[in-house]
């Protein structure tokens, strides 16, 4: 739910498990090949999907018809530029 209280279920907890037991399957072999970061899950999830949900909430909640133009890739070229390997390693 984008606007109340986060939901919580065993039902609700096996899907998010599922989820990321397939995120986490997808990004491994990228990873490898150096071409996203280690795959650190609450991490991850908050610079992957963060910022478009909480663009969410505001548009949602807002009087705007329509996403604005370019939002979608706004959010998709900023969740690459964090989420990929840079050339130089970082400590941490």
């Amino acid at each position: 739910m984008l606007l109340g209280d986060r939901l919580d279920s065993a039902e609700l907890q096996e899907c998010n498990r599922a989820f990321f037991i397939a995120a986490r399957d997808w990004w491994r072999p990228h990873h490898t090949y150096g071409a996203l970061r280690p795959m650190q899950a609450g991490v991850t999830a908050a610079l992957w999907i963060g910022a478009a949900q909480e663009f969410s909430r505001y548009w949602i909640a807002g009087d705007e018809p329509r996403m604005p133009r370019g939002a979608i890739k706004s959010f998709a070229d900023a969740a690459w530029m964090v989420l990929r390997a840079n050339d130089i390693e970082e400590d941490g």
